[in-house]
């Protein structure tokens, strides 16, 4: 069983991120991309052997919202615009795009605080040395209209999902915003004399 909740729909660069390393799993999780970002949606997608019983017996599983005709024309839509535009290609070649700007800002203002810059397709993952190096940087990049998180398993990671729809004034107002946030960073942070 795999959960492609956050990673599938394309935002790793394939459809489902389980695709990467050539997995096929039993049964599948998603949601998120899957109602646009904008419906409430999730969905089980199981083989044919595992989801045989509840074809024998439908009363195993029920639902309150099952086949909401709002939410289903809203997954229709969106794997349409996942399909029409093919998003995992474009998130597997923007993210390398943004993944090696951010390397290259972030080395270039604050490389004493930085440890890596990291993801795939557009599900990145800006790793600082220190738990309060990444705290901080998600203030800065907030007080610059960039809203990012923290990961619940890494205090030390700053996680950014960007849009697959990025054009280029987008990426150099991101470009800008993390410039002045790790300048912002090292400022507070100077590097040691060494």
């Amino acid at each position: 069983m795999l959960d492609e909740i956050q990673t599938g729909l394309g935002r790793t660069g394939y459809l489902w991120d389980c695709e990467a390393d050539q997995v096929c799993p039993d049964i599948l999780l998603t949601g998120k991309a899957l109602g646009g970002g904008v419906v409430p949606v999730s969905a089980v997608v199981a083989s044919e052997r595992v989801f045989a019983p509840l074809g024998r017996d439908p009363m195993l599983h029920t639902s309150t919202n099952s086949g909401n005709p709002i939410a289903c024309a809203a997954v229709l839509a969106s794997i349409e615009l996942i399909r029409d535009y093919d998003v995992p290609r474009r998130a597997a070649e923007l993210g390398e795009r943004l993944r090696t700007m951010l390397s290259e800002v972030l080395a270039a203002n604050c490389p004493h605080l930085l440890a890596e810059v990291r993801g795939r397709g557009l599900l990145l993952g800006i790793d600082m040395r220190e738990p309060v190096h990444a705290a901080e940087m998600i203030l800065e990049l907030m007080e610059r209209q960039v809203f990012v998180s923290s990961t619940l398993n890494s205090h030390t990671t700053v996680r950014l999902t960007p849009s697959a729809f990025l054009d280029e004034d987008d990426i150099t107002w991101l470009r800008e915003a993390v410039e002045g946030a790790a300048q912002a960073l090292a400022a507070q942070h100077p590097e040691p004399d060494g």
